[in-house]
C-alpha cells in the first residue's frame, strides 16, 4: 500500500512484468497494488503535472519527459519506493533521487519482519 500525502501528486510505477501506470493519489488516500513474485521496480511521485488531451505536458517534480506515460524514471527530485519481490521480499523508501513527496510503504499479509518503510 502506498499513501498519498498531496492532492497534486501522481504516482508512477515501472519496470518488468507490470505495465507502466499512472495513479492519482488524493490527500490521505492509500493505494494498494498487487505485483507478482519476481517483480522488481520503483514507484515515484510527480507533482504539479499539466498535460493536454494528447498526453503532452510537464510536471514540476518527478518529470519523465514531456509525455503523460513515462518511458524512463522520473527526474530528481523524486521520492522513490523500491521493490524486489521474490522468495524473500525487499522494499524501501529512498531519497537517493531527492525528496518531492512524503511516501510510505505498508506491506499487507506479509510474514516475518514486514515493517512500514518511509
Amino acid at each position: 500500500m502506498v499513501d498519498g500525502q498531496n492532492g497534486r501528486s501522481q504516482l508512477e510505477y515501472s519496470q518488468s512484468k507490470l505495465q507502466r501506470r499512472r495513479i492519482r493519489a488524493q490527500p490521505g488516500q492509500s493505494i494498494v497494488f498487487n505485483a507478482p513474485v519476481g517483480w522488481s521496480g520503483r514507484i515515484w511521485g510527480r507533482t504539479g503535472c499539466n498535460f493536454d488531451k494528447t498526453g503532452t505536458g510537464t510536471c514540476e517534480t518527478g518529470s519523465c519527459g514531456s509525455t503523460l506515460k513515462c518511458s524512463a524514471s522520473g527526474k530528481p527530485p523524486a521520492s522513490l519506493a523500491e521493490f524486489t519481490l521474490a522468495a524473500l521480499d525487499f522494499y524501501d523508501v529512498s531519497l537517493v533521487d531527492g525528496f518531492n513527496l512524503p511516501m510510505s510503504v505498508t506491506p499487507m499479509n506479509g510474514k516475518g519482519n514486514c515493517s512500514v518503510a518511509g
